[in-house]
């Protein structure tokens, strides 16, 4: 069952909310610090200097995809921890969908760098669409859910039922969020595969 904590309006941790606003600040000066790079037309990238460091399968470029795929696994596991809703000594829902905010944020800000705001491929411009797509959607539902239970917490003080259109619409809500979700990880999978099967990936070079 969950606790009485977990029940309450949802609040951000603190410690989870600035670490988080940290890692994306970084990721943000990254790509501020190689502006010249993303801006330069993509038939003319292979002449820059930073090239063989900044593109998908380059060094730097390779690492941002890889940090994007694990936050992803990461962020997706507060599903099941909501599955497994009476393990509390895993953690409180509440700090957990903290983390599952963040981690989304993050991975999408290192999506952006993997990608270099180009896409190779329709595999490779589905997963990030889908990634994109799934964070917009859980900062909008967040917003909705915040507001929504504070309307909630409101009425009941009041004495009043909750209204059945404000569970309607959360539960709308998670069910898109939730399938974007899905799709997110089935691109992301074959996505890795193809790019592990049949791409120029330097972490890969001299392994047989």
């Amino acid at each position: 069952m969950p606790t009485d904590k977990d029940k309450q309006p949802f609040c951000m941790p603190s410690a989870i909310l600035v670490l988080g606003l940290l890692a994306v600040g970084a990721l943000l000066a990254c790509f501020i610090w190689k502006w010249d790079y993303y801006m330069v037309p993509q038939p003319r990238r292979p002449f820059h200097v930073d090239f063989n460091i900044l593109r998908p399968s380059g060094r730097l470029g390779l690492i941002w995809g890889v940090v994007g795929a694990v936050l992803i696994a990461f962020n997706l596991s507060y599903l099941l921890r909501r599955f497994l809703i009476g393990w509390h000594w895993l953690g409180s829902l509440r700090h957990w969908l903290g983390l599952h905010m963040i981690t989304g944020l993050i991975a999408a800000m290192a999506a952006i760098l993997h990608s270099t705001l180009t896409v190779s491929s329709p595999l490779a411009a589905l997963a990030f669409w889908c990634l994109q797509l799934t964070t917009i959607t859980g900062l909008v539902g967040m917003i909705i859910y915040m507001r929504l239970s504070l309307s909630v917490e409101k009425r009941q003080i009041q004495g009043h039922k909750p209204s059945p259109k404000i569970k309607r619409l959360l539960q709308t809500w998670r069910f898109l969020h939730r399938w974007l979700a899905i799709l997110l990880l089935t691109a992301l999978i074959l996505h890795i595969f193809v790019s592990v099967r049949f791409g120029d990936l330097w972490i890969l070079k001299g392994i047989p």
